[in-house]
């Protein structure tokens, strides 16, 4: 690490979402412990694992209506078993994902090259997941899960959940590029900012419970709406702010 890669490292603001603080962080730091003197296991080679894992997870989740087409009804609700693998999959990946961080600390080798490896294949992994749970939508066929196990079913053309999709992609992917110019700004406020569910780490943990309970769509709901509310009150915050100064 250069000298100036350390100084800008130390600069860059550390904010853990609630999930990694209260939940990731008890299996990451274990594990980055148990890893820190396995030299051939670097942080960046952690991070393709985590991009691996969320991509096995959107695998499985649009594998549902081809390996397994008939679902499992237990009482008349429904159980999806490839999407509650893809959930759990997501999981793991998100904890996977605190372990680099985690790891390059124990190491003192923390780099802004890392960092910057590490934010651009979360993009790509939070892709792969929302495909993925798109696919799992339209496997259910013209009617789709709007609460879990299938306790309320809504209908599902192609042109609203493609909709759905496009709105689930731009509020994940919004939510991280107007984190990142807001702190290039200087004008980022951690605490005020973030809606539930629009986090990272608190968006993966609700797609993880959404597949549990067998409910897609509910997933994809949650980060379109909030993914892009949160952006909204960014945006709206920052040009009222603005306009004060």
């Amino acid at each position: 690490m250069t000298e100036s890669e350390a100084v800008t490292q130390r600069k860059l603001p550390k904010v853990d979402g609630p999930i990694s603080r209260h939940l990731n962080r008890r299996f990451s730091v274990p594990l980055a412990e148990r890893l820190v003197h396995v030299i051939w296991i670097t942080p960046n080679r952690v991070s393709w694992v985590a991009l691996l894992l969320a991509v096995t997870a959107a695998i499985s989740y649009g594998l549902s209506g081809v390996l397994m087409p008939s679902h499992i009804w237990f009482g008349g609700l429904l159980f999806m078993p490839t999407v509650v693998l893809g959930g759990i999959l997501a999981q793991i990946s998100s904890i996977i994902d605190g372990v680099d961080g985690d790891l390059a600390r124990l190491r003192n080798a923390s780099t802004v090259s890392g960092g910057v490896l590490d934010a651009v294949l979360d993009r790509y992994a939070d892709i792969a997941i929302i495909m993925g749970l798109a696919l799992a939508v339209g496997a259910e066929g013209a009617s789709a899960s709007v609460l879990p196990l299938g306790l309320v079913q809504v209908t599902m053309t192609g042109e609203s959940l493609l909709l759905l999709l496009v709105l689930a992609l731009s509020g994940s992917l919004m939510v991280s590029y107007s984190r990142a110019r807001l702190e290039h700004a200087g004008l980022f406020e951690p605490e005020r900012w973030t809606l539930i569910g629009a986090s990272r780490d608190v968006r993966l943990f609700l797609i993880f419970i959404c597949a549990v309970l067998s409910c897609p769509l509910l997933a994809l709901v949650i980060v379109a709406v909030a993914g892009n509310l949160t952006v909204a009150a960014r945006m709206t915050t920052m040009l009222s702010r603005t306009s004060r100064d």
